[in-house]
């Protein structure tokens, strides 16, 4: 019989945000480091792949819905259910449903917005897509009709929000 020489372990970790990823490895090394050591193992710790501080999006809505809040965060949000409904009103489905406000634990470009401008009072920054499933997976599949409706609801959106003007012809 034989016995393997060596382990390999990989984690991924996320964290709150306010929390610096300078603090987390710290801890996850002492930690690690701390257990080998009562082992009597070597450890060799590496980081690899993408690494950021949390971010948080739409904070007047951690923790669920934000009734009674009036805020430019509850303006958008509410901007958005209205085009939502209106995009999806001839699916039965979705009759009377209103758009999932919800945290994601992964990480998008959103971030960056979020952080640099953290007033938001006057930025919002939100991340909005179409139903999926097994998202980066080897079977990512993404719904064709929640797409539809999704790129209907942002055209009716950038009207409401922003305006649109008919250009002149010549």
């Amino acid at each position: 019989s034989s016995v393997p020489s060596s382990c390999r372990f990989e984690a991924r970790v996320g964290f709150w945000p306010g929390i610096k990823i300078e603090d987390v490895k710290r801890d996850i090394e002492s930690t690690l480091n701390d257990e080998a050591n009562k082992l009597g193992l070597g450890l060799e710790i590496a980081y690899r792949g993408f690494q950021a501080d949390g971010a948080v999006l739409l904070p007047d809505f951690v923790g669920g819905e934000a009734p009674g809040k009036k805020s430019l965060q509850t303006d958008f949000v509410d901007s958005l259910q209205k085009c939502y409904k209106t995009a999806s009103a001839g699916d039965e489905s979705k009759a009377g449903r209103n758009l999932l406000v919800k945290p994601i634990t992964c990480t998008c470009d959103a971030r960056f917005y979020s952080n640099l401008y953290q007033n938001s009072d006057n930025v919002v920054v939100t991340c909005f897509g179409p139903e999926s499933d097994s998202i980066h997976g080897v079977d990512e599949s993404v719904s064709l009709k929640s797409f539809r409706d999704c790129m209907v609801t942002i055209a009716l959106f950038i009207n409401e929000w922003c305006g649109l003007e008919k250009e002149e012809t010549q």
